[in-house]
């Protein structure tokens, strides 16, 4: 028991030098989520099996943790930083992840990089296509300098079907 106790006391002791180093972490607020009305997709690119598009027009249209699975679906959350660094955001999808017919395999996730700069952004995701229509937990991340700071949960749901699994956030601590 003693040398627990010591050895408890020694990582005590070095702890405080250890956070010094810790890079700090920009904390998220989470402003809305659901679902969205979207237009004006510019700057395309459909290379991946998850294609990408910039949107001149976002408006938050309910909230919501059960997303209806029909084509034409846009959702997703709004987000602001409080300190406005660049992020890495990230969405994970079901198990069975989405099968793009233009590629061998399944994609299981989508991240890409984007600056707030102070204001806030969206990430949001569009069922354009039968194949995307895909049932279950959909998770939104946030990372900034190197930890997650925000995570959301919605859960996409096909009519006549029992819901799996419950959404839900979870918000990271600042180190």
């Amino acid at each position: 028991m003693g040398y627990v106790m010591r050895a408890l006391v020694a990582a005590l002791a070095v702890l405080p030098a250890l956070l010094a180093n810790e890079p700090a972490r920009a904390g998220a607020r989470l402003i809305d989520y659901g679902m969205y009305a979207t237009s004006g997709e510019t700057n395309c690119d459909f290379s991946a099996p998850i294609g990408y598009c910039a949107l001149s027009s976002i408006q938050h249209v309910a909230t919501a943790t059960d997303i209806p699975g029909a084509l034409g679906i846009s959702f997703g959350i709004h987000y602001a930083l409080d300190e406005g660094p660049s992020v890495r955001s990230v969405l994970v999808f079901p198990p069975a992840g989405l099968k793009n017919p233009r590629f061998p395999a399944p994609a299981h996730s989508y991240s890409h990089d984007e600056t707030c700069g102070g204001s806030s952004c969206y990430d949001l995701y569009s069922l354009d296509f039968p194949w995307e229509v895909v049932e279950g937990i959909w998770t939104f991340q946030v990372w900034a300098n190197g930890g997650l700071v925000l995570e959301k949960k919605l859960r996409v749901v096909l009519p006549n079907k029992k819901k799996p699994g419950k959404g839900e956030t979870r918000h990271i601590a600042a180190l």
